[in-house]
């Protein structure tokens, strides 16, 4: 191979291969400039690892490209340049979706979604999401063979590299963004039991349309409801951490959903493309998170012996797809968004008073009056066509 500057492979790609024979000591690609061959030997690679355990088929690396190009010292080799036979910058991703048309409003899109990938066994985080997904998706297929159809489409995803940084459904999602514009919700699970108590997460204006859900789910051990208890625990959760005012009324108790930040697959969705999207589950005393003792014996011994909060879990993800998939008009609430936005904005301005001790006040960091006033005229309005039988 001609002599050059070494940095000119780099980006360049592998067009075809040479001594690929198994258990060849030396296999050559020819890069994409068509000067020659860069080859690189089996003992020039990686100590006692051979060049096929270390990139698997190198037919694969045709189309792929240079990353790394290496002068090669030995006196012995003719002379050109080696290549690394190590490629850890890439690797396959997969994704499984199932999709149940929509009969009125196909272009309309509820997504329900969990990733597949752990980092060690991860019965929790995410397999006990991947059941209660999977279960989910027998009722819907059972149904739909029943002859039910939702109003809208149904898109179930199974993301593939959410460990290594939320890669999967972020590069899907990026991807398909003109699809998504008019997605209806993004409802994602994840580490969907560890424990017994409910709590869920999420956009506000999807808050009604969770509680009427849980509501119907009954709880498995203490009886009654999952939204009742759930109302319960943050209602006493809320009455510890509200002061009471005594020179005035004080403030009622208002079940809002906690709020979504980061961490698992409903951030592409929610902050990069705005989507309405909630994350939920039951949780617990969790001390395996992440490592080698997620496994089937801690889920059937502390987090879930019975498997029955997993059975609740897919209750309330199948009925929350079905109920926004199926509504005439799409289920999303605003009076609540903007009380939520409202204690949300007194909250940074109370942290903004306590970071400048006693400071004078700052301007507001949002109006919550005027938003509450615009949110209460849309929900008028939404009832009005609910009314009058309008499901555009």
């Amino acid at each position: 191979m001609p002599q050059a500057d070494i940095s000119e492979l780099i980006g360049k790609t592998f067009t075809s291969i040479e001594g690929m024979e198994s258990g060849s000591d030396e296999i050559r690609f020819q890069d994409s400039s068509d000067d020659g061959y860069i080859f690189f030997h089996q003992q020039n690679c990686c100590e006692r690892v051979s060049v096929y355990e270390v990139i698997g088929d190198p037919a694969d690396l045709v189309g792929s490209p240079i990353l790394r190009a290496e002068e090669r010292s030995s006196d012995e080799d003719p002379a050109g340049y080696q290549v690394p036979a190590y490629r850890e910058s890439y690797t396959w991703t997969f994704y499984e979706f199932a999709t149940i048309k929509g009969s009125e409003f196909p272009d309309q899109w509820t997504l329900f979604g969990n990733h597949h990938d752990a980092w060690v066994h991860g019965a929790d985080d995410p397999l006990s999401g991947v059941s209660a997904q999977l279960e989910t998706a027998r009722s819907l297929a059972t149904l739909t063979r029943q002859g039910w159809k939702p109003k809208r489409t149904i898109l179930l995803c199974s993301w593939d590299a959410e460990e290594y940084g939320l890669v999967g459904s972020t590069e899907w999602a990026e991807d398909n963004a003109a699809m998504l514009k008019k997605a209806v919700a993004y409802l994602n699970i994840d580490s969907a039991v560890t424990g017994a108590a409910f709590g869920a997460s999420g956009t506000a204006s999807l808050r009604d349309v969770l509680r009427d859900v849980v509501d119907l789910v009954p709880e498995p051990k203490q009886g009654g409801t999952v939204g009742a208890l759930w109302a319960q625990r943050q209602k006493a959760s809320w009455a510890q951490s509200t002061p009471v005012n005594l020179g005035g009324a004080n403030k009622e108790f208002d079940l809002q959903l906690s709020r979504l930040g980061s961490g698992s697959d409903y951030t592409v969705f929610l902050d990069a493309l705005g989507i309405p999207s909630t994350d939920l589950g039951f949780s617990g005393s969790y001390g395996v998170y992440h490592s080698v003792y997620d496994n089937f014996r801690w889920m059937s011994l502390y987090g879930d012996p019975e498997f029955i909060y997993h059975q609740a879990a897919a209750r309330v993800m199948g009925l929350l797809a079905m109920r926004i998939a199926s509504a005439d008009i799409a289920p999303l609430r605003f009076g609540g968004y903007a009380r939520a936005l409202g204690d949300d904005g007194a909250m940074l301005q109370h942290a903004g008073r306590a970071q400048h001790h006693g400071e004078a006040d700052q301007e507001p960091c949002c109006c919550p009056g005027h938003v509450t006033h615009l949110s209460l005229s849309l929900n008028s309005r939404l009832s009005r066509c609910r009314s009058s039988g309008a499901t555009s």
